[in-house]
């Protein structure tokens, strides 16, 4: 069928459905849905085509100082810079000026809700390529990627963290994120404690979730042993972006480290044109601008891909 919409439409089967005698149109594609790279990003607002981030080894540890000694000036750690370029998604239509005068069906503004909304879905989409391979392609300010077993950090030695977990949700991988939140090691190979907060993942897990961490006992066993999991406050993200059923993690996204970002310049516009000819015709487009990454990686844990 042609790009645009017509009277007509459908001529090609002899069923000109838009010249009467319909009722409605049906369009299961309007029906809202969830968008859920809020939860998994930093939601950034820019005026720059560019966003450019530095990372940064602070000082370590205070030293002894004899009576009458010099205290050691120490100088901060710059390492690599991360950028974040903006890119441009579009989409649009194109109607008859006799469609936009005769039709009785509301087909312009479905057409432009349709519109929006693959705006948004798009957005989605495109933020999860990160989540759903966070062991291959992208990378942050050590160029490894976000789940690695090795991540560096900036001190001499160097110290690593490992951030993969590579496991199947259990009682036993659930401690191996908490425990990995409260050991955790900054750039100067330190242990901070940062708190985690959301678990996110495939919705096929969400039962078994829901009794790992909503069970008043033990998860899986016959004993009067309390559930040590629900004092922790996880907050549980099913995620329908997530193409792998095994795909979930834990986040610290409340945590100040929490370095996962998506920045937009430019939200989703609808904008309206007359056709560059003698149709008066109208084209209606839309566009908008922003890209994701991250930095550092150190306030996530992938427990599987």
């Amino acid at each position: 069928m042609s790009s645009t919409v017509r009277t007509n439409w459908d001529d090609l089967t002899n069923r000109d459905i838009l010249r009467g005698g319909l009722r409605k149109i049906f369009d299961s594609t309007l029906k809202s849905e969830e968008v859920m790279y809020p939860e998994m990003y930093n939601v950034i607002k820019t005026d720059s085509y560019i966003e450019r981030d530095v990372r940064m080894g602070g000082l370590g540890l205070a030293q002894s100082v004899v009576e009458g000694g010099n205290i050691p000036v120490q100088p901060p750690v710059l390492d690599t810079t991360k950028e974040y370029t903006q890119s441009k998604f579009g989409s649009g239509y194109r109607i008859t000026f006799e469609m936009k005068k005769f039709n009785k069906i509301g087909l312009v503004k479905k057409l432009s809700a349709s519109l929006a909304k693959a705006q948004r879905t798009t957005k989605d989409i495109e933020a999860h390529k990160l989540w759903n391979s966070p062991t291959a392609t992208y990378t942050g300010y050590d160029t490894l990627n976000l789940g690695e077993a090795a991540h560096t950090c900036l001190d001499d030695t160097p110290s690593t963290y490992d951030n993969l977990g590579s496991a199947a949700i259990s009682t036993t991988s659930i401690e191996s994120a908490l425990y990995y939140f409260k050991k955790a090691k900054n750039d100067q190979g330190q242990t901070i404690s940062m708190k985690a907060d959301t678990i996110y993942f495939e919705p096929t897990q969400m039962f078994t979730v829901d009794e790992l961490l909503g069970s008043k006992g033990m998860p899986w066993e016959e004993s009067n042993t309390k559930n040590p999991y629900t004092k922790f406050g996880l907050k549980q993200l099913p995620n329908n972006r997530l193409t792998s059923t095994t795909a979930w993690g834990v986040l610290a996204k409340k945590d100040d480290l929490f370095d996962v970002n998506i920045f937009t310049s430019v939200q989703p516009d609808l904008h309206f044109q007359d056709s560059p000819d003698t149709s008066r015709d109208s084209i209606v487009t839309s566009q908008q601008l922003f890209t994701w990454g991250y930095g550092d990686p150190r306030a996530v844990w992938v427990g599987n891909v």
